[in-house]
This record gives structure tokens, C-alpha cells and sequence, in this order.
């Protein structure tokens, strides 16, 4: 995994797809109003302190 990318540079969808493609999983604190990630495969990412 590289390094993590900075939440506060996680704006939008794709961001956070490539994050998570680069290995990161921790996306406690990001938020995403309104992302549409339903078609994502996001297995062992961690949202747990977002409402989803």
C-alpha cells in the first residue's frame, strides 16, 4: 500500500475509489454527501462513524 491519502483530500466518489484501490481501507471520516457508490466492491472499508 502507498502512503494514505488525506481524508480531507477525499471530495468525491472517485477518490475515494482510487484510495481504495491503492490499499487504503480507513475511511472513517470522509464525507461524501450525496456519492453514488452502490456499484462499488468496497470490502473492509471502514465508514463506522458515517451515516449511510
Amino acid at each position: 500500500m502507498t502512503q494514505p491519502v488525506p481524508i480531507s483530500q477525499i471530495a468525491t466518489a472517485a477518490d475515494l475509489l482510487q484510495a481504495y484501490a491503492a490499499g487504503q481501507r480507513n475511511f472513517e471520516y470522509v464525507i461524501l454527501a450525496g456519492a453514488d457508490l452502490t456499484s462499488a466492491d468496497l470490502k473492509g472499508a471502514d465508514f463506522s462513524s458515517r451515516r449511510l
